[in-house]
């Protein structure tokens, strides 16, 4: 039976995934915006349908994902839900069925690698029926073939392909996603010493969100309740706008909030690693969210922003468990 290897980096911004097929080809890295429409039974599907905004059947329920869902009156944004919950549909979205019966190989990452894995075994093991985009098909997993790796240490194997990581000293991996901001702080040798695993209290771009949908620049406009998930979509897009109402947005004065919230970002990853500090040699900025501040520079010398910053955890977890699949210039 073909097997699939998926690598999977479910982000509360986006879920970002790439795939290695059974001729060991390693497709390029793809993202869907963490969206989706419940579309309950007699309602039509509406909206453009495509690789980044599939809809997906799976036990009776019918999801749109991606900016698509914005066409329904009721859409869900992944980041106030539970992953490991949502992580079989999330995880069937992504997929464009290889054979009409597959085996799937899957890697990922979390912030608690081991007590995730346990509730990850629970909702994907078993056989599963589903249709993406009208092709249906029957998805294996085994709790066997489920790997779960430390949130962020993707990017450190990234990084280390692209030169980037010192071969001595440690290095500080700070990655800004959706909802939170994860840190590291690894060993040459890949070694995690220790990392923040305080990673629920919504420090990444929907708490900068958060903190822009309560100015009065922006709720004046809008004459009402303010969604924190459209300010994202703004921060995602660069627009800056809020949805398709262009007379609302925040680009002029978002420095009176983007400043001090980066700035908060390093100067808490610091104080957690200070006792080490004397043997740093990297510290690398990374995850999707990274983009909002890349224009603002690092405070030290030894800090770099990680290349390919949104993808950079997805990649990374390919080249350490599929080290020899051979780069494809279309997705499999």
């Amino acid at each position: 039976m073909h097997t699939l290897k998926l690598f999977l980096d479910s982000g509360n911004d986006s879920i970002k995934w790439l795939t290695v097929n059974e001729f060991n080809r390693l497709s390029e890295p793809a993202a869907i915006r963490s969206i989706r429409a419940s579309i309950t039974e007699g309602n039509a599907i509406v909206g453009r349908v495509s690789n980044q905004t599939p809809v997906l059947e799976l036990n009776g329920k019918t999801y749109h994902y991606g900016t698509a869902a914005y066409d329904y009156a009721m859409v869900h944004h992944i980041a106030k839900g539970d992953k490991a919950s949502e992580i079989l549909p999330n995880c069937l979205a992504c997929i464009k069925p290889p054979k009409s019966e597959f085996k799937i190989q899957l890697v990922t990452s979390h912030p608690d690698p081991d007590g995730y894995r346990e509730r990850l075994t629970g909702e994907l093991e078993g056989s599963h029926r589903f249709t993406r985009n009208k092709e249906k098909a029957i998805a294996h997993i085994k709790g066997a073939d489920i790997q779960v790796e430390q949130e962020g240490i993707g990017s450190w194997y990234y990084a280390q392909s692209k030169g980037l990581i010192p071969e001595t000293g440690l290095t500080i991996i700070i990655d800004i996603g959706g909802a939170t901001v994860i840190s590291l702080l690894v060993k040459a040798d890949g070694t995690i010493i220790d990392y923040d695993r305080n990673a629920n209290d919504k420090t990444g771009a929907l708490g900068l969100a958060q903190l822009v949908a309560k100015d009065k620049r922006l709720t004046s406009k809008l004459q009402g309740r303010v969604e924190p998930g459209l300010i994202l979509d703004g921060f995602a897009d660069g627009s800056h706008y809020y949805g398709d109402q262009f007379e609302a947005s925040w680009k002029d004065w978002l420095d009176d909030y983007r400043k001090p919230w980066y700035r908060n970002i390093l100067e808490t990853a610091a104080a957690r690693y200070s006792s080490h500090f004397g043997r740093v040699r990297r510290i690398l900025i990374t995850g999707g969210s990274s983009l909002l501040v890349g224009d603002l520079g690092t405070t030290e010398g030894i800090a770099k922003f990680c290349p390919d910053g949104r993808f950079a955890n997805v990649q990374g977890l390919a080249i350490k468990h599929a080290p020899s699949a051979k780069e494809a210039k279309a997705a499999s």
